[in-house]
This record gives C-alpha cells, structure tokens and sequence, in this order.
C-alpha cells in the first residue's frame, strides 16, 4: 500500500504552484507582445572606403514584435531581430570576394516611418584574423500602420558608415 508521506506534501504543492505561476505569466507576456511580420527583405550597397570599395547584396530576415505597456500605458514598441542571409560581395578594384555576416535586436518605437541603421562586420572571405574587418552600416526603412502595427514597407541598403 501507497501512502504519502506529511512532508512530501508542502514539496508537491510548491510544484504545483510553481507550474500555474509559470503558465499565467506566460499567458499575461503573450498578451502584452505580439509577433506582427517576419519578413526577408533583398539588400545592396556599396561599401566604400580603404583598402577598396565593396559591392555587397543579399538579404536581411526581419522578424518584427509589437509589445505593448497596458501598466503604465507607454507607447508601443517593436523589437526588430535582424539577421543577414547569404550576404556577398566583390572588391571593385581587386575583385576578392567578400562576406557579411551577423544579426542584431533592436528595440524602437512604433512610429509611422522608421529609419534604423545597424552595422555589420565585413570581410575578405577566407581572410584570418580580425585586421582586415570593417564595417558596413545597413540602412531600413520601415513603414508601419500604427493603428494595428502592421508592416506596410521595408527597404534596405549598405553604404560606408559616417565617420566624425
């Protein structure tokens, strides 16, 4: 015969609750973020700048959530996770073959018209070591209807970026 033992009992509650206190946070998270797009966007540009000006394109994957703040009422937000896809180029002057690589998140306000620009690691393919990196500054325009959150327009492009 089976019995349960008197202090196993609190063990068991504590799990139990633990269970439902996990659920109905991740019930009430949901509620506040949303996923609103995930969308690949075709980017091009050019990279000038020593040792040569780089021609890059390939694709950028965007996925794109609308958080909202219904506690203290704050404007809403997107999350953008940014990650390139198969993005190459060419050395305008030598032709080697070049690389970009990585993924950024950003958060920003929800706004009608939205200019973000992150930068971007590129490099001869092949090349070792770090010295030969630079940066490429990929530009979106994003267009939101903000009344539902809903992506309406996403350009990209790479260029060199502005040094002060």
């Amino acid at each position: 015969m089976n019995t349960v033992h008197p202090r196993s009992t609190p063990a068991v509650l504590a799990l139990i609750a633990g269970i439902l206190a996990s659920l109905v946070w991740a019930s009430a998270a949901a509620q506040f973020s949303r996923p609103i797009a995930n969308v690949v966007v075709p980017i091009a540009g050019t990279v000038a700048g020593a040792p040569e000006d780089v021609a890059l394109s390939g694709r950028a994957r965007v996925a794109i959530t609308l958080v909202t703040d219904p506690d203290f009422g704050g404007p809403p937000r997107v999350i953008l996770a940014i990650d390139l896809l198969n993005v190459f180029g060419e050395g305008q002057s030598s032709g080697a073959k070049y690389a970009a690589t990585g993924e950024h998140k950003v958060l920003r306000l929800l706004r009608r018209e939205d200019l973000v620009e992150v930068t971007f690691p590129v490099a001869p393919v092949g090349a070792k070591g770090t010295e030969l990196v630079r940066p490429a500054l990929l530009s979106f325009t994003l267009n939101f209807d903000v009344g539902n959150g809903r992506l309406e327009r996403a350009l990209a492009k790479f260029s060199a970026p502005q040094t002060r």
